[in-house]
């Protein structure tokens, strides 16, 4: 195994038991290295975020998400939701008003584009 592919493995997952890496680290002093300092670095953030203590308000709301609502009214609970809190419905929403108004801005393009072509045009001869 190259380092490149080793190190990709143990920086996306350091506790993963793949026999290559294993080999690797086993034939190699600082792929060992590297794998013991990725490991280290991993139950270090561990610790670190599990030492945070989480309220229990907080955890129930992120457990138990309300359904979006896309009109931005207040939901069940009368927790009032923006309509750009998702993502995807504004998305739509945009691209409904703007194909709503395709056509007027193909036609204000048109007769700005003949109004700037007729500037060119020679005078009617009297």
């Amino acid at each position: 195994m190259d380092q490149k592919t080793f190190r990709e493995k143990i920086l996306s997952d350091p506790f993963a038991d793949d026999p290559r890496v294993l080999e690797a680290a086993d034939a190699d002093e600082e792929l060992r290295e590297l794998l013991f300092t990725a490991r280290g670095v991993e139950a270090g953030i561990a610790d670190l975020l599990a030492a945070v203590p989480v309220p229990a308000s907080l955890y129930g709301k992120l457990v138990t998400l309300p359904d979006d609502n896309e009109d931005g009214e207040a939901d069940e609970n009368n927790d009032f939701k923006s309509p750009m809190s998702n993502s995807s419905s504004y998305i739509a929403t945009a691209r409904a008003a703007a194909q709503q108004y395709r056509l007027a801005i193909l036609i204000a393009l048109i007769i700005a584009i003949a109004a700037s072509l007729s500037i060119f045009l020679p005078a009617p001869a009297p």
